[in-house]
């Protein structure tokens, strides 16, 4: 399983990539900007009931955010399609 930094770096790329500051994703994932900013520098993991809002709010599988294997597409991660099976659907 991937480090917590690797997490918090993933959710602050998609965050840039998706024009979004720390604070607009606060308010999509019900949480307060210094919660993201944990997440963000790796200082805690973001709760399984928030993943989904914030994946949609970076617009990037919620599996990926977990797991992401660098070099690896998403839909050939086994872990990543582990995860998204055990996802209830929406």
């Amino acid at each position: 399983m991937p480090s917590l930094a690797e997490c918090g770096t993933r959710i602050r790329h998609a965050r840039l990539l998706a024009g979004l500051t720390v604070r607009q994703v606060a308010e999509q994932v019900e949480r307060s900007p210094i919660t993201v900013f944990r997440w963000e520098w790796g200082e805690r993991l973001p709760p399984s009931d928030r993943l989904g809002p914030l994946a949609e709010a970076l617009g990037v599988p919620t599996a990926w955010i977990i797991c992401g294997l660098r070099g690896v597409p998403y839909g050939l991660c086994e872990t990543c399609l582990i995860l998204e099976r055990a996802e209830p659907a929406t």
